[in-house]
């Protein structure tokens, strides 16, 4: 029984916290360290690893990034929160992918 690799996956060891879009600074740069398409109870989404956590995108963006998941990674591309806007009575994040 190997208990360094057991009681590393039990204490959750090396995995980054998910972070809310809502919970990132406006006009920070996010240089995004990889991405991957990932289905959940809400269907297909995208997540994206940054240097701060998790980040799931919002299903709007799915079909548009699906094909593009390979090109975000080793930190070329950013996330960057532009600010809020008012969609369906919340107030949701508006944000780009910016090449650094």
């Amino acid at each position: 029984m190997d208990l360094v690799t057991i009681n590393a996956t039990c204490s959750l060891s090396g995995v980054k916290p998910t972070v809310k879009l809502e919970k990132l600074i406006v006009n920070k740069l996010y240089p995004i360290i990889s991405a991957k398409c990932i289905t959940t109870s809400y269907g297909d989404l995208i997540l994206i690893e940054i240097e701060e956590g998790q980040v799931f995108l919002p299903k709007r963006c799915t079909q548009v990034l699906r094909t593009s998941i390979p090109l975000l990674k080793d930190q070329l591309y950013a996330l960057k929160i532009l600010g809020f806007k008012e969609y369906r009575r919340t107030q949701a994040p508006r944000f780009e992918i910016e090449k650094l």
